[in-house]
């Protein structure tokens, strides 16, 4: 207080105080109306620009979990990706219904455990459409009963999959190796995080014939996103300049493919309008040729050439370019 007020202004301070002409132990005096509840460990309250860039990794992913998985759900399935968002685990959780296959894997590249998340109705699908049959599944009730043996390991084949393409995805940012830890059904006893871990979700919706049918959740904590976080948006910006450079290499080679009209003007002549009325079909106008003439694209001069004849046709040699040509 004595780096603030001076010690002729403590002393007042204290004397006041003391025989009670100043008030004390009020506080600020904020009106209750005024005060609210801030948890810094809600994932609402964080900023947009502290959402890991993972978007054009989730395109890749989901590129090449669609072209996996057309075969077999006979080309009909389209897979689209919901932007990643971050949510505590305990909500997650709340989220999804019973039973659910939810697969724990240890990634030590991100120095965290990873959850990969299928939904009961698209590992129906998958298992119908895997043993022959012609889906898709109508049932819309919710499954009141556990996995069969079968689906649990059509589960298991399907999101050891998601981990290849999810490694394949990451190679610009880290090299992603899967070491399996275990399954769950029944979200109650996922307990493979403290609930109020903050998990960024990224979401796979897969769809039939612009039917949704399911999805696949990959939950990754945020804290283990943080450190490559430059990586991540760096290997952002460079996939955006590489589609920029399929674009201009395709923009491009429309152009070179685009075909122009060429002209040239052999000779001209001056004549005065009573000669031009008296002109007749047959009569003869002299011309000088230039030694060289020019070669055109609408009125935009493009090259300098000579006149004559090659493999029995009218044809101009290029002897020069114009310096206005682009």
């Amino acid at each position: 207080m004595s780096e603030v007020l001076s010690p002729e202004e403590v002393d007042a301070l204290l004397k006041g105080v003391s025989s009670g002409d100043v008030e004390s132990g009020g506080g600020f005096g904020m009106a209750d109306a005024e005060v609210r509840a801030l948890d810094l460990t809600n994932p609402e309250w964080m900023q947009h620009n502290q959402m890991p860039p993972l978007d054009f990794l989730n395109q890749v992913l989901g590129r090449k979990l669609a072209n996996n998985i057309r075969p077999l759900l006979k080309n009909q399935a389209q897979v689209s990706v919901d932007a990643p968002r971050l949510c505590s685990y305990a909500d997650y959780v709340a989220e999804i219904s019973r039973p659910t296959s939810i697969h724990q894997t240890n990634v030590s590249a991100l120095d965290s455990d990873v959850l990969f998340v299928l939904h009961p109705d698209l590992l129906l699908n998958y298992v119908d459409f895997y043993y022959g049959g012609e889906g898709p599944h109508e049932d819309n009730e919710p499954l009141n009963r556990d996995f069969t043996v079968t689906e649990l390991g059509v589960a298991i084949r399907f999101q050891k999959k998601a981990q290849r393409f999810m490694a394949e995805a990451w190679e610009p940012v880290a090299a992603l190796e899967f070491e399996e830890i275990g399954t769950e059904t029944n979200p109650e006893f996922s307990n493979f995080f403290n609930p109020a871990d903050v998990m960024t979700v990224s979401r796979f919706n897969v769809s039939l014939e612009e039917r949704p049918i399911g999805w696949l959740d990959i939950l990754i904590p945020n804290t283990a996103l943080e450190p490559f976080q430059r990586q991540l948006i760096a290997a952002s910006r460079g996939d955006q300049l590489q589609k920029q450079s399929r674009w201009a290499h395709a923009f491009e080679a429309q152009i070179r493919n685009t075909e122009i009209e060429l002209s040239s003007v052999l000779g001209t002549t001056r004549i005065n309008l009573g000669e031009l009325v008296k002109l007749r079909i047959g009569d003869i106008l002299p011309l000088e040729l230039p030694e060289t003439v020019q070669l055109t694209a609408g009125s935009v001069p493009l090259f300098r050439g000579t006149f004559g004849v090659s493999n029995g046709h009218n044809a101009i040699r290029i002897v020069e370019r114009l310096q206005n040509q682009a």
